[in-house]
């Protein structure tokens, strides 16, 4: 269950940044980089 909610956060990040600023990627990547 842990890779398949990493694909999906990952997933989000990178729509979010397509569509909004690169600013919000890089808070989502932020909180994904923490445990």
């Amino acid at each position: 269950m842990s890779e398949e909610n990493k694909v999906q956060r990952t997933l989000s990040g990178r729509v979010v940044s397509d569509k909004m600023d690169k600013s919000i990627t890089v808070l989502i990547e932020r909180r994904v980089k923490h445990p």
